[in-house]
């Protein structure tokens, strides 16, 4: 079957507000009877549609208040309602109270939180009516439990029963009084009623527990009061007071269970009678108070009351109860006091009479702290919401404005009562629309929480106003996005700054690439000072180099011009000679040309095969002659069939020639010093590979480099030598070149013993293995 509707009046001044609450209410499957704003309607609403809860502003169109209309519909009508308000100092709360709302609901609310309050409403009005009835079951139990009066003759006859005891039996009095006590019971029951005969023969009562069987077969025990009547002085007979118990009995277990119950209850639970003795009270209810059960009983119910609250109740006042739920504050043994809750109603006798009251005690401490953290919660948020700095809006997830901050409304030039209920995409530039409007759609669906954003906003003076935007959803329970918060910082002035900063850092940049150009002119300037500055130490030497094919082709010019005078010289021989003249000729020619390109200005470093072994080859050839005269022994240890390596070839022959160049210095160092009688100057230049490199070592056995200067020799003009040997420049451009063949140089000496320097090239194939 399909559960009804709960019908819902909503009583408010604010047409807006009112509008919103019922599409919320109509969300959750609420009707919603009429919409009114004044006492009056709200009066004849509830008298004509009957609502089953009523959301009731406490300010009101017109004189009269939510509270005034809550009274008159509490007199009248007892429909639960739910106070809905903005504010509420104490002295309206206090009148609030005196009509019992089911609740109070603070504005601006939630969605969820209106969802939540109605749902507990509803259950306590629910539970309210369970209780009720359930107290009305047991009251008519009690009031229509009434005594049966019978007289049975000396042979159990009936002679006499009253229409309690007919009812009792089932039978009409005449028919009862011609039957026996024997057509009711069993053998062994009829032999207890005669047993206690017997006694009352004697003139003694007595009182038992007899079970029958009623004219309809049905089984009930009853209670009997029976004396003996004496006439004359001789037993006529028996005088019975009956009670069927049958029911009692029945009660008695469900009590003992609710009394069971009750006492496993975490809620207190305390039945006093009408002037306040307490007659019960459960563990819960006395350990919340900070007593033992057994402290309380007989105690007046007004010692959980603090002296200031604590009232005289008179018998008229609980006559007219209905029930009574109200907040309070009750006081612990020890003094202190706590917020409870209290449900309070009377229990009746047969005749309506009030004979005791039950009173229900929950400790709302937690939720009071709660409510407070809330409110607090909630008052943070207005004040952080209404005073910040930045911008900020709560947009619903239809795109509409609704609530800005002062700072926003500075920001876009606009006023308040012009952004809300605005669309905020009317706000957005044009080519921003679309993909805010992507990203909001992807919150929505859930799949982001928050997300940051820069686009344009559209002052109300045309204006461009660049921002940085940070949104993030508000969900309720179900994941559902109640609104969005977007707080908004104005980053026009930074913009502007980084542009400028932008076009500084370009103008810098062009600076930077200038004097980097120059750094590298300057760099090329001194690696071709090196190369001259190395010519110029290997001039000697390449002097002698050419004077010696110059001194073989004098010789053979002399030789040849003294055959002639001899008239001796023939074809063969002048063949001969002229070829050898030839052959010294072509080894100057290249001992020249090598020299013209070595000292050639190479601006860029072009990379290439290049063959290890050759390029020393020649860039002693240069030497050789130099160093044999000055006794300097070179050792050569060259792989066979080595690897060729990726590298310029000039530019490691000028490598090479550095490092033979301080050799040659370090080994004449050592020899100047005359230390050692037997030394011999020597340099050993060995070639090698591995799977990634082109090895060379170049070791001299000179005069060692210092281990405090081995970490500082490659930095520019960092020299030990005297200032008219050298700058300090030489094994800087080195480490600079053998960097720009993407190679490796490292150096390792022991003072006059050796100094070993180390260079790796990469290795052409494995090289190209790995472009491969």
């Amino acid at each position: 079957m399909k559960m009804k509707k709960k019908k819902i009046l909503i009583v408010e001044d604010e047409k807006i507000v009112a509008i919103d609450i019922r599409n919320t209410l109509l969300q959750f499957g609420y009707d919603v009877t009429q919409i009114v704003s004044n006492e009056k309607d709200a009066i004849n609403s509830v008298s004509e549609q009957k609502p089953d809860l009523i959301l009731m502003d406490i300010l009101l169109e017109g004189e009269k208040t939510g509270i005034d209309a809550a009274r008159k519909i509490k007199d009248n009508f007892d429909i639960p309602l739910i106070f809905l308000t903005a504010h509420i100092n104490d002295e309206t709360l206090d009148k609030a109270k005196e009509v019992e709302p089911y609740g109070y609901l603070m504005k601006p609310f939630e969605e969820r939180e209106l969802h939540a309050i109605m749902e507990m409403t509803f259950h306590k009005i629910k539970t309210e009516k369970a209780l009720r009835k359930s107290e009305e079951k047991h009251r008519t139990l009690i009031e229509t439990m009434e005594e049966g009066l019978i007289i049975v003759d000396e042979k159990e006859n009936f002679t006499f029963a009253n229409p309690a005891a007919c009812k009792i039996f089932g039978y009409q009095e005449k028919k009862l009084i011609s039957m026996n006590i024997r057509d009711f019971v069993t053998q062994e029951e009829f032999q207890k009623i005669l047993d206690n005969t017997v006694l009352r023969k004697k003139g003694i009562s007595s009182k038992y527990e007899l079970n029958i069987f009623t004219k309809q077969d049905e089984k009930r025990v009853i209670t009997v009061a029976a004396t003996p009547l004496i006439v004359d002085g001789k037993f006529t007979g028996t005088f019975g007071i009956i009670s069927d118990i049958t029911e009692k009995q029945k009660t008695e277990k469900t009590l003992r269970e609710l009394k069971q119950a009750v006492e496993t209850m975490t809620i207190g639970v305390t039945v006093t009678e009408i002037d306040g003795k307490i007659i019960f009270t459960n563990r819960a209810d006395a350990k919340m108070h900070g007593y033992e059960p057994e402290e309380l009983l007989g105690k007046d119910v007004r010692v959980f009351a603090p002296v200031r609250i604590r009232k005289p109740m008179s018998l008229s006042q609980v006559k007219k109860w209905k029930g009574l739920i109200r907040e309070s504050s009750n006081i612990r043994k020890d003094g202190s006091t706590f917020p409870v809750r209290l449900m309070s109603d009377i229990v009746k006798d047969g005749k309506g009479d009030p004979v005791a009251i039950i009173t229900t005690c929950e400790d709302i401490t937690e939720r009071k702290q709660a409510e407070e953290a809330l409110r607090e919660s909630e008052e943070r948020f207005r004040s952080t919401f209404f005073h910040a700095a930045a911008g900020m809006i709560l947009i619903h997830p239809d795109g509409t404005i609704r609530q800005v901050n002062e700072s926003f409304c500075f920001m876009t030039g606009y006023k308040e009562n012009e952004l809300l209920n605005r669309n905020i995409n009317s706000l957005i530039h044009h080519d921003d629309v679309r993909k805010n409007k992507k990203k909001i759609k992807t919150m929505l669906t859930g799949k982001l929480n928050y997300f940051h954003i820069e686009e344009r906003l559209i002052h109300k003076k045309g204006d461009i106003i660049w921002v940085n935007v940070s949104i993030s959803s508000v969900n309720d329970d179900f994941g559902k996005s109640l609104y969005l918060i977007a707080q908004i910082l104005d980053i026009s002035e930074m913009r502007k700054v980084e542009e400028e900063i932008k076009e500084l850092n370009r103008q810098l940049e062009a600076r930077v690439n200038k004097e980097l150009n120059k750094r590298i002119e300057q760099q090329q300037l001194l690696i071709q000072k090196s190369k001259l500055e190395s010519l110029g130490k290997l001039a000697a030497g390449i002097a002698h180099e050419i004077n010696q094919p110059l001194a073989g082709i004098s010789m053979a010019m002399d030789n040849i011009l003294f055959k002639l005078s001899m008239d001796k010289c023939s074809k063969d021989y002048l063949e001969k000679k002229v070829n050898s003249v030839f052959n010294d000729i072509d080894r100057i020619r290249h001992i020249i040309e090598h020299v013209r390109t070595f000292s050639r200005d190479q601006k860029s470093v072009l990379l290439e095969k290049i063959d290890i072994n050759e390029t020393i080859k020649n860039a002693l050839s240069m030497v050789q002659t130099q160093y044999k005269n000055h006794n300097i022994k070179v050792i050569l240890e060259f792989k066979d069939d080595l690897e060729f390596a990726i590298g310029n070839k000039f530019k490691l022959e000028q490598v090479i020639l550095n490092l033979l160049n301080n050799a040659k210095d370090a080994v004449e160092d050592r020899e100047e010093a005359g230390n050692e009688i037997n030394f011999k100057k020597q340099i050993t230049i060995k070639t090698y590979s591995n799977p990634h490199n082109i090895c060379i070592e170049i070791e001299d056995n000179g005069t060692g480099i210092p281990k405090e200067n081995l970490d500082n020799i490659f930095d520019p003009f960092f020299t030990t030598k005297d200032p008219e040997k050298g700058t300090g420049l030489g094994l800087s451009i080195i480490y600079g070149i053998i960097q720009e063949m993407k190679g490796e140089i490292s150096v390792s000496s022991e003072k006059n013993k050796f100094t070993k320097f180390i260079i790796k090239l990469p290795n052409l194939t494995k090289r190209k293995n790995n472009d491969n």
